[in-house]
């Protein structure tokens, strides 16, 4: 089981980072949240947390 979950994680971090460049480039930086991304992407927000330290990073 455990490595199913570490194969899906790249995956995951793709589609976060993909959501991520979909809300910075409509919202700006300032204005975009960890929030907004998490629904785009279609991930919780501690599921970000789990890939990316802060929104600076997602960035």
């Amino acid at each position: 089981m455990h490595s199913l979950r570490v194969r899906g994680m790249p995956e995951k971090r793709r589609s976060i980072a993909q959501a991520a460049r979909a809300v910075f480039g409509r919202e700006g930086y300032s204005r975009a949240s960890v929030d907004a991304n998490a629904v785009e992407a279609g991930v919780s927000k501690r599921t970000i947390y789990n890939h990316f330290t802060d929104k600076e990073q997602l960035f």
